[in-house]
């Protein structure tokens, strides 16, 4: 769900568009010695409806994911903040 992922990106942000969550799934493959499956959506509502079993980490706009949970009656929870271009 995070806007600046190198797939859901729009043209409005071109060059900032440089998260690339294949990486990070290759990386979390071999630390946690499992398989990892990226799913890119635009909302959770769209992942249940792809039938998405379990996930395990909601990477996006906290506002957008916060409120998607709500409306999916999902319980999330924060244990990490994405940086800006300020590292704030």
């Amino acid at each position: 769900m995070d806007p600046l992922s190198d797939v859901l990106a729009c043209d409005c942000v071109a060059g900032y568009a440089q998260r690339k969550y294949d990486k990070l799934g290759k990386f979390l493959e071999n630390k946690l010695r499992c398989p990892v499956e990226i799913t890119y959506t635009e909302s959770l509502s769209s992942l249940r409806a792809d039938l998405c079993q379990v996930v395990d980490l909601i990477i996006g706009k906290f506002s957008v994911v916060v409120f998607d949970a709500e409306q999916e009656r999902l319980c999330v929870r924060a244990i990490a903040m994405l940086t800006g271009k300020d590292g704030e």
